[in-house]
């Protein structure tokens, strides 16, 4: 018979009570590939509540195209609801969201972000150039990992109705 001792629990979608260690942390993840597939994703948000900080990352990144990234190793603490997380950078605000647990997800950045010509740049502490998305939006919407899985790649996000669930574009 299998196990399920690997089934996650649909309590754990929402923020658990921080333990007491200095620099415990919390982290939600969340990655997708538009239907196309033209647009990548990776968002990460760590709370570190105990230190009253997070770490914000986002990545898009598309055939041909300058990777885009923000990366924030000292944003302010989450606004921490049951099932939402809100983050209000100094230049950036996002949101994400289970709408249904373990099921649909969706994601929400606009604000300032750096563009790489080379991928590696970013990896080679090069400044990038700044690119703002303030009347831009990235959504990732109805991401489910335990149905969408891609092989040794995060998660896919399919099309609902006609509309493609990771986009980047006018707000």
């Amino acid at each position: 018979m299998p196990s399920n001792s690997l089934a996650p629990n649909p309590d754990d979608e929402s923020p658990h009570t921080p333990g007491i260690e200095p620099f415990w942390n919390e982290s939600w993840y969340f990655d997708g590939v538009s239907a196309d597939p033209e647009i990548g994703v990776y968002v990460r948000l760590g709370n570190v509540p105990n230190q009253g900080s997070c770490l914000y990352t986002v990545a898009v990144v598309r055939p041909g195209q300058p990777v885009v990234m923000v990366t924030d190793y000292a944003g302010p603490s989450p606004v921490m609801e049951d099932r939402r997380q809100i983050v209000n950078g100094a230049d950036y605000e996002a949101v994400q969201e289970c709408v249904t647990r373990l099921a649909d997800y969706r994601v929400q950045f606009a604000g300032a972000a750096k563009q790489y010509a080379d991928a590696m740049d970013v990896l080679n502490a090069d400044a990038g150039s700044a690119l703002d998305h303030r009347r831009r939006a990235l959504c990732l919407d109805g991401v489910n990992p335990l149905r969408d899985p891609l092989p040794h790649r995060g998660h896919r996000c399919r099309r609902r109705r006609r509309d493609p669930r990771v986009r980047a574009g006018p707000a």
